[in-house]
């Protein structure tokens, strides 16, 4: 039987890196609009390595939290549509 010491949820959280290290800003906006609108890609990741890219100083600050913002009520506008 062969041990696994990562998570179920690694490959999405790597996932969330990938996109957000790949295309910044614009990897945000679509990594929390599709969060929002309940696709399971966590958020959690996806702030983070935005919030370690703006700490490097590779992102700028307010327009990480201007796309996380908008694009969480974008994706909770689509879900509620949808429902």
């Amino acid at each position: 039987m062969l041990l696994s010491t990562g998570s179920i949820t690694d490959p999405l959280v790597n996932f969330a890196v990938d996109v957000v290290d790949s295309i910044g800003v614009l990897g945000v906006f679509i990594l929390m609009t599709l969060e929002s609108m309940c696709v399971p890609i966590p958020s959690e990741p996806t702030m983070m390595a935005a919030g370690f890219a703006v700490s490097r100083g590779d992102m700028d600050f307010w327009p990480v939290v201007t796309a996380g913002v908008l694009s969480n009520v974008l994706g909770s506008w689509i879900a509620w549509a949808a429902g």
